[in-house]
C-alpha cells in the first residue's frame, strides 16, 4: 500500500513499504482508459519489509499520467 505522495519541482515521489519475498515494479500510462501500462525505468525493487521512497520524473509534455504499483511473487 502507498502511504506517501507529494510532488515538487517535476518530480513524483512516494513512498510504501514492499513485503519480503516480493517483486515491485512501478508501471504509469497516460490514459485509464485505454493503452498500455508500461514500467517506470529503475522501479523494480525486491521488497525487504521496511519502507522505500522512490523519486519519479513525470513527462512534462503529457497533460496527465497515471502510476501503479504491481507485485509478484
Amino acid at each position: 500500500m502507498v502511504s506517501a505522495v507529494s510532488f515538487s519541482a517535476g518530480e513524483l515521489r512516494f513512498g510504501f513499504t514492499p513485503l519480503s519475498g516480493y517483486t515491485y515494479v512501478i508501471e504509469s500510462r497516460a490514459d485509464l482508459v485505454t493503452g498500455e501500462w508500461a514500467e517506470v525505468p529503475g522501479t523494480t525493487t525486491v521488497g525487504g519489509g521496511t519502507p522505500l521512497e522512490l523519486t519519479l520524473p513525470m513527462v512534462l509534455d503529457q497533460p496527465q499520467q497515471f502510476f501503479r504499483v504491481t507485485q509478484s511473487p
